[in-house]
């Protein structure tokens, strides 16, 4: 399966307590609950390792800022009003005063797009 299809057979899931989801037990190799671990990035880093996507095409990390310095780094990173119109299996990446938030693009047509984020709500959607 590629990225997206993993992503999409994640909907639903929910944290059982403060984000404890099974992402970030993945991530981190024990169970985490708390303010301290959001899972947005996790998540994404998730779907790639499940799909089979290398740390080189997309880090793992739990930072979305990290996603982004790692994207910008490569030329990878295009920043709206750019023109750019994302595609199935793009990255968003979301800084907006002071917050972040992450998701993949599952779809999109030529006026807009849809993802699937995790930590949304507390669950994927």
């Amino acid at each position: 399966m590629g990225i997206v299809d993993i992503a999409l057979s994640q909907e639903g899931t929910k944290e059982k307590s403060l984000n404890e989801v099974k992402y970030n037990t993945w991530y981190y190799g024990r169970v985490v609950n708390g303010g301290s671990y959001p899972w947005c990035a996790v998540f994404v880093c998730w779907c790639a390792n499940q799909a089979g996507v290398s740390t080189s095409v997309i880090p793992r990390t739990a930072s979305v800022s990290s996603f982004l310095d790692f994207f910008k780094s490569q030329g990878r990173f295009m920043p709206k009003g750019s023109g750019y119109m994302p595609k199935a299996g793009d990255i968003l990446i979301q800084k907006s005063g002071g917050a972040s938030h992450t998701g993949l693009v599952y779809a999109s047509d030529s006026k807009q797009f849809y993802t699937i984020e995790g930590n949304a709500s507390d669950q994927v959607m």
